[in-house]
Protein backbone atom coordinates (compact mmCIF):
# COMPACT_ATOMS: atom_id res chain seq x y z
CA UNK A 1 0.00 0.00 0.00
CA UNK A 2 1.01 3.92 -0.22
CA UNK A 3 1.02 3.37 3.38
CA UNK A 4 3.98 0.87 3.60
CA UNK A 5 5.64 2.84 0.72
CA UNK A 6 6.18 6.26 3.15
CA UNK A 7 6.98 3.83 6.14
CA UNK A 8 10.15 2.18 3.82
CA UNK A 9 10.76 5.88 2.74
CA UNK A 10 11.39 6.94 6.05
CA UNK A 11 13.30 3.83 6.77
CA UNK A 12 16.13 5.07 3.92
CA UNK A 13 15.95 8.73 4.79
CA UNK A 14 17.40 7.95 8.43
CA UNK A 15 21.07 6.47 5.99
CA UNK A 16 20.65 8.08 2.87
CA UNK A 17 24.43 5.82 2.15
CA UNK A 18 22.09 2.56 2.48
CA UNK A 19 25.18 1.55 4.80
CA UNK A 20 22.60 -0.43 7.03
CA UNK A 21 21.17 -3.29 6.61
CA UNK A 22 17.88 -1.87 7.78
CA UNK A 23 17.77 -0.22 4.61
CA UNK A 24 18.09 -3.06 2.83
CA UNK A 25 14.93 -4.51 3.88
CA UNK A 26 13.13 -1.62 3.35
CA UNK A 27 14.53 -1.55 -0.39
CA UNK A 28 13.64 -4.82 -0.83
CA UNK A 29 10.02 -3.94 1.08
CA UNK A 30 9.21 -1.17 -1.68
CA UNK A 31 9.95 -3.52 -4.57
CA UNK A 32 7.69 -6.09 -3.56
CA UNK A 33 5.15 -3.37 -2.37
CA UNK A 34 5.74 -1.87 -5.87
CA UNK A 35 5.45 -5.30 -7.88
CA UNK A 36 2.46 -6.25 -5.63
CA UNK A 37 0.28 -2.62 -6.71
CA UNK A 38 1.01 -3.28 -10.28
CA UNK A 39 4.41 -1.19 -10.53
CA UNK A 40 6.07 -3.47 -12.10
CA UNK A 41 8.93 -1.05 -14.11
CA UNK A 42 9.48 1.20 -10.41
CA UNK A 43 9.84 -2.23 -8.94
CA UNK A 44 12.42 -3.32 -10.87
CA UNK A 45 14.39 -0.10 -10.17
CA UNK A 46 14.32 -1.39 -6.50
CA UNK A 47 15.06 -4.68 -7.25
CA UNK A 48 18.42 -3.63 -9.17
CA UNK A 49 19.81 -1.63 -5.93
CA UNK A 50 20.15 -4.55 -4.05
CA UNK A 51 21.24 -6.99 -7.41
CA UNK A 52 25.06 -6.00 -6.24
CA UNK A 53 25.40 -6.94 -2.81
CA UNK A 54 27.28 -9.89 -1.40
CA UNK A 55 25.60 -13.01 -1.39
CA UNK A 56 25.64 -12.85 2.21
CA UNK A 57 23.40 -9.50 2.50
CA UNK A 58 20.91 -10.45 0.00
CA UNK A 59 17.36 -11.20 0.13
CA UNK A 60 16.27 -13.53 -2.47
CA UNK A 61 14.52 -10.90 -4.96
CA UNK A 62 15.03 -13.17 -7.77
CA UNK A 63 11.55 -14.00 -7.33
CA UNK A 64 9.91 -10.83 -7.27
CA UNK A 65 11.90 -9.56 -10.14
CA UNK A 66 10.68 -12.99 -12.38
CA UNK A 67 6.97 -12.01 -11.21
CA UNK A 68 7.52 -8.44 -12.42
CA UNK A 69 9.24 -9.08 -15.67
CA UNK A 70 6.57 -11.59 -16.20
CA UNK A 71 3.82 -9.29 -15.87
CA UNK A 72 5.42 -6.68 -18.40
CA UNK A 73 5.58 -9.44 -21.13
CA UNK A 74 9.43 -10.30 -20.60
CA UNK A 75 9.17 -13.96 -19.89
CA UNK A 76 12.39 -14.34 -21.81
CA UNK A 77 13.78 -12.93 -19.21
CA UNK A 78 11.84 -13.72 -16.47
CA UNK A 79 12.88 -17.26 -16.90
CA UNK A 80 16.57 -16.58 -15.71
CA UNK A 81 15.02 -15.36 -12.90
CA UNK A 82 12.76 -17.55 -11.76
CA UNK A 83 15.06 -20.57 -12.51
CA UNK A 84 17.94 -18.61 -10.12
CA UNK A 85 15.59 -18.47 -7.72
CA UNK A 86 14.81 -21.95 -7.88
CA UNK A 87 18.19 -23.12 -7.82
CA UNK A 88 19.70 -20.94 -4.65
CA UNK A 89 22.08 -22.56 -2.39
Amino acid sequence: SENALKYYDEVLKQDPENQNLNNIGAIFGIAETLRMLGRYEDALKYYFLIVDLPKSLKIDFNFGIAEALHMLGKSENALKYYDAFLNQD
